[in-house]
């Protein structure tokens, strides 16, 4: 496996101040869901954060006091600018289902940016059999499902805490049954398109490690993410088989964003895609 140079992401890591209960739970509860990922030192997940919001509006870099905090763990890692640039090097070590303890005829699903985490935590509960692992890098969203977690003791959930690329970088090819986005930051600001998560590259990778008969699902209320998600598919060629909707698929679990989104007239877009 190639590990790639280091990669810049772009996003929140923090909003508000969070209450002691939360932070209680992001130094106790997250270290016990997070993935250790075998064979991956803590350069191989770097990158550099560069917080925003969904208006497209830079913020700034996350600072060496910020990303301390993350590297507790061996494999959880925040590069700092003046990291030295790093290498691509081939990695040996892949994590599959039988690493995962999870089954052939067990759905393993993973979360893209999970925000707050209803839609994950949902299914989760609808499919106790399954396991279910979110990527998230903004802390207050980890919590609000840290939260829930707690709250309704749910086992099956694991969590990164850090670049999802970085993640997927570590996994066996055909992994996955499904694989959700659902409502990306849409980088609206042409100068920051390539800021997308959903391009050519991280397509392929997706698609890798989709299971034959697979489904990726993305979803947006956003008009001009909407045609982007649209075209990046119809660009990657005959992978996949699937149309936009505006209902959403079966086994769905609503999440406040989007409710908040319908409720403003916004119009909401389901994409499932299944891999041939």
């Amino acid at each position: 496996m190639i590990v790639p140079e280091k990669r810049r992401l772009y996003g929140r890591r923090k909003g508000r101040s969070m209450g002691p209960y939360k932070n209680t739970l992001m130094t106790t509860l997250l270290p016990t869901l997070r993935l250790p990922l075998a064979g991956a030192s803590s350069t191989d997940l770097a990158c550099n954060v560069v917080t925003s919001d969904r208006s497209g509006a830079e913020s700034r870099p996350v600072g060496k006091s910020e990303a301390e905090g993350l590297n507790s763990q061996p494999f959880i890692s925040q590069s700092l600018e003046t990291q030295p640039k790093l290498l691509q090097r081939q990695i040996s070590d892949q994590i599959d289902r039988a690493a995962l303890g999870v089954a052939p005829d067990q759905p393993l699903v993973l979360e893209i940016g999970f925000g707050a985490g209803e839609h994950l935590a949902g299914l989760a509960q609808r499919h106790p059999k399954g396991l279910f692992i979110g990527a998230e890098i903004f802390e207050n969203g980890i919590a609000a499902l840290l939260s829930t977690i707690q709250r309704l003791d749910i086992s099956n959930i694991r969590i990164h805490d850090n670049d999802a690329r970085a993640l997927m970088d570590h996994l066996a090819p055909g992994i996955f049954d499904h694989i959700y986005l659902l409502f990306p930051d849409p980088w609206p600001k042409s100068r920051h398109v390539t800021r997308r998560f959903l391009c050519r590259d991280t397509l392929t990778v997706i698609q890798n490690l989709l299971k034959t008969g697979g489904f990726f699902t993305m979803a947006s209320d956003h008009p001009e993410m909407i045609d982007w998600m649209i075209d990046q598919m119809s660009q990657h060629g005959d992978g996949f088989s699937g149309v936009p909707v505006e209902t959403p698929p079966a086994d769905w679990v609503s999440t406040r964003y989007e409710t908040k989104a319908i409720r403003e007239g916004r119009a909401c877009f389901y994409m499932p895609y299944q891999k041939k």
